[in-house]
C-alpha cells in the first residue's frame, strides 16, 4: 500500500541526470529518511511530499522508494534565498540570491516568472546576465511543472524528462492543446497512454486528434499483431470505430484526411480500396 511522507531536504547524495534517478535525505519531523527514486531536481532546503513504499535495501538499510513527488515553492524569505543560492539557477550564487531576496522579499520568485526584467534594477545584473537568470528559473521550473502534470496520468520521471526535453516550456500547454502529438514525437507514448491523457484532459471522443490517431494506431497494431502492412479500408474502419467506440460513418472523412497529408496511403489491390502506413 503506496504511503506519504513530508520533509525537508537536507543532502543530496546522488542523481543520474538521464534518468533523474535521485537519493536524496529528508528530514521528516526528527528522523532523516533516505528517499530513492526518479525526481525533479532538488535543492537542500526544499520541502517535498513524496508517494511511495518502504524498502530494506540490503547495504545501506531501510528507504523510502518513492514513486511520485510534489515539491512545495518556497515562501519565507530564508526558503527562498537558500532555494535561489542553491545553484540550480544559473548565474544565480549565495551574493545574489541574498540581493534579489533583499530587493524583492517574498515576491522575489513570482517576480523572477512573470517580470524577470526587474532583475535588472539590482546592482551587477545587466540586460545578458537577467536573461541568463530569466532562462534558467523558468527551464527549472518549466521541468518539474511537466513531471508534476505527468505523473497525475501515470508517466514515468524519466519518460517526462524526454517530454520536457522535447517541448521544453511549452510542455503542458502543448499537451493540453493535443496530447495525441505525443505519440508520434515521443518514444515511448502510444495510443492507450495518450487516449488516456486525452480523456482526463476533457479532450472529447470525437474530437479530429482522437480519430485520426485511432485510425493510425488500428493500422499499426494490425502491422505489428498480424504482419499485415495494409488493411481494406472498410476494414480499417470497422477496427477503428471498436477501438473509439464511435460509429463508423463519422471515421470516413478522416481517412481521407490522413492520406492527404500523407500519414496514410490509399490505393487499389485487386479492386479493393486499402490504405497503408
Amino acid at each position: 500500500m503506496p504511503e506519504e511522507i513530508a520533509g525537508s531536504v537536507v543532502n543530496l547524495v546522488f542523481r543520474n541526470p538521464d534518468t533523474l534517478y535521485s537519493v536524496v535525505q529528508v528530514r521528516s519531523g526528527r528522523e532523516v529518511i533516505t528517499v530513492t527514486g526518479p525526481m525533479p531536481e532538488l535543492s537542500e532546503g526544499e520541502k517535498v511530499a513524496f508517494q511511495g513504499v518502504w524498502m530494506e535495501h540490503p547495504q545501506y538499510g531501510r528507504q523510502f522508494k518513492s514513486a511520485s513527488c510534489a515539491v512545495e515553492t518556497p515562501t519565507t524569505l530564508s526558503e527562498i534565498e537558500r532555494y535561489l543560492a542553491s545553484g540550480l539557477i544559473k548565474g544565480v550564487g549565495a551574493s545574489t540570491a541574498r540581493q534579489i531576496v533583499e530587493a524583492f522579499g517574498e515576491d522575489a520568485l513570482t517576480i523572477m516568472g512573470e517580470q524577470p526584467e526587474r532583475l535588472m534594477e539590482i546592482s551587477g545584473i545587466g540586460r545578458v546576465r537577467s536573461a541568463q537568470i530569466s532562462e534558467s528559473f523558468e527551464q527549472q521550473h518549466a521541468a518539474r511543472r511537466t513531471m508534476m502534470f505527468l505523473q497525475n496520468y501515470g508517466i514515468s520521471p524519466g519518460l517526462s524528462a524526454k517530454i520536457h526535453k522535447k517541448y521544453s516550456v511549452q510542455a503542458e500547454s502543448m499537451i493540453r492543446a493535443n496530447p495525441y502529438r505525443l505519440i508520434d514525437d515521443i518514444d515511448g507514448v502510444g495510443f492507450r497512454t495518450a487516449d488516456r491523457i486525452a480523456q482526463s484532459l476533457g479532450i472529447p471522443a470525437n474530437s479530429d486528434f482522437r480519430l485520426q490517431a485511432g485510425l493510425v494506431y488500428a493500422l499499426q497494431d494490425a502491422a505489428g499483431s498480424s504482419g499485415h502492412t495494409y488493411l481494406p479500408r472498410e476494414q480499417l474502419i470497422w477496427q477503428a470505430s471498436r477501438l473509439l467506440h464511435l460509429p463508423e460513418e463519422i471515421l470516413e472523412h478522416h481517412v481521407q484526411a490522413l492520406t492527404m497529408a500523407k500519414r496514410l496511403y490509399a490505393e487499389e489491390l485487386d479492386g479493393t480500396a486499402i490504405v497503408s502506413l
